[in-house]
């Protein structure tokens, strides 16, 4: 299961990340435009609309336990 986190985009191309994460196994269905982030933490983000105002989701890692696990020194 992967955990994704929601990000807006404004019509005039402002970003914005939510803070609530949610689990999801499957396919993305409308999140198909693949667009890389730069300055937050995620590196990628999939827009349900390449363009203009749009929801996205944007993965953060494989399951809740890979983010409680502590990272290698």
């Amino acid at each position: 299961m992967t955990i994704y986190a929601i990000y807006t985009r404004t019509e005039k191309g402002s970003i914005q990340r939510d803070h609530l994460l949610f689990d999801w196994d499957g396919p993305l269905g409308p999140y198909v435009h693949e667009t890389p982030l730069v300055g937050w933490p995620e590196s990628k983000v999939f827009w349900i609309y390449e363009k203009g105002h749009s929801n996205g989701l944007a993965p953060i890692c494989a399951s809740r336990s890979a983010l409680q696990s502590p990272h290698p020194a």
